[in-house]
């Protein structure tokens, strides 16, 4: 049987050191497949060890002279305008990755190719493989924001299908563009943790309230917000604790990222707030600071962005964690609002809604309680790994990728 070809987009690598979500979703489902009968192709990375990974499942493209002359080709043919049109991007170096993915699966004639994160390389691979299969797995809320009415009807055209994280991006889509999205062409298959081998403790701590934010430190992710909420439960007396887990990250730029930082800094200083702010850490870390925390916030920004199925909201209910998250994308399909968790409704200035949440279960230890079984209860029904490898097959199966 022809290997099925599973293909990350982005420039980073799988295994991957950088902890991106799409590669960790990836390795996740893949765990749970028969390997021999699937390939993950990503970007070559010169830091991975290959003793430290399925060097036979885990394939690493590194451009060749004839992929570098390719692209001067391409450059030849499209101005910079319409390789934006064609392949979404113009970057050079992410273009020259998608040239040599695409002429690997030429070369070996492969016919059924899932691509992660990326529609400019599902254009490339049927530039260059026109009889193959295309799935195209989208892993955010975000395609009717990021494409043209063109990119949209070109991408349906060059797929079979569309995999999602959430229902919200057809939703979307559907509502966005003039195309629909054709009967049975997309999928939802949410993502999915591995739970932690650390003891979990669902009771509430007896003494003072840890909240944690885990994720980039950026504006998009409402950080600031998160913080003016603490400063008003400090202001009540309350006993509670602010953890902010993650390094700066931004779509907007790192020099961005940074700013934004130094802006929450410097209110937290004006305030005399005391923030813990832990850094990057790794999944161990992470799991044992869930244990020690009381609730789990996830302040996005309804106006900057739409979130996917944030994998930070999905390992704190694996841990038994009540959940707060702004009402965006993804998020209420994993929070059922009042049942594992709280959602924030205000689309600004909404750091007051986030306060009130947080002191209603810092009020109630029976809430927090509840909340928290029910959020262990959810994760075992529907965001193992095991369950989104399981969608995934089936997935597959309904577009006659793999055998029924």
């Amino acid at each position: 049987m022809d290997k099925i070809i599973i293909v990350y987009g982005s420039l980073n690598s799988i295994p991957s050191p950088e902890g991106a979500a799409p590669a960790k979703v990836i390795m996740d489902t893949v765990k749970h497949l028969d390997k021999d009968k699937f390939q993950v192709l990503s970007h070559f990375n010169k830091n991975l060890d290959p003793a430290t990974y399925d060097t036979a499942l885990y394939k690493h493209i590194n451009p060749s002279i004839s992929d570098k002359l390719y692209l001067i080709w391409f450059k030849l043919k499209y101005n910079y305008a319409k390789r934006r049109e064609l392949f979404i991007t113009a970057q050079d170096s992410q273009l020259l990755y998608f040239i040599a993915a695409s002429r690997y699966i030429k070369r070996r004639d492969h016919k059924k190719i899932i691509v992660h994160v990326s529609t400019g390389l599902v254009a490339m691979i049927k530039h260059f493989n026109r009889d193959c299969e295309v799935v195209f797995y989208h892993h955010g809320t975000s395609l009717h924001t990021k494409l043209t009415e063109s990119q949209w009807q070109d991408l349906l055209k060059n797929t079979v299908a569309i995999f999602g994280v959430n229902q919200a991006a057809a939703t979307m889509a559907n509502a966005h563009f003039k195309t629909r999205l054709p009967a049975k062409h997309y999928y939802k298959i949410a993502n999915g943790v591995d739970q932690a081998v650390a003891p979990i403790k669902s009771e509430p701590t007896a003494t003072g309230f840890k909240i944690l934010f885990s994720g980039r430190i950026c504006k998009e992710k409402g950080v600031l917000e998160l913080i003016k909420a603490f400063k008003i439960l400090k202001d009540k007396q309350l006993d509670v604790e602010l953890i902010i887990a993650g390094h700066v990250g931004t779509k907007r730029g790192l020099e961005a990222a940074n700013k934004y930082l130094e802006s929450c800094k410097k209110y937290i200083g004006e305030n005399n707030l005391g923030v813990n702010f832990k850094g990057f850490l790794s999944q161990l870390e992470l799991f044992e600071l869930y244990n020690k925390i009381n609730v789990m916030v996830l302040p996005t920004d309804p106006k900057l962005s739409l979130e996917g199925m944030p994998l930070s909201l999905l390992e704190a209910m694996a841990m038994a964690k009540p959940l707060i998250a702004t009402n965006v994308g993804g998020n209420p399909e994993v929070i059922e609002d009042g049942i594992n968790g709280f959602l924030v409704y205000s689309d600004e200035n909404y750091a007051a809604e986030i306060a009130e949440k947080l002191e209603s279960i810092y009020l109630n230890k029976d809430l927090e309680k509840r909340l928290a079984e029910n959020a262990l209860k959810r994760y075992k029904e529907e965001f193992t790994t095991k369950k989104m490898g399981m969608h995934f097959l089936e997935a597959l199966k309904e577009i006659g990728y793999v055998g029924k």
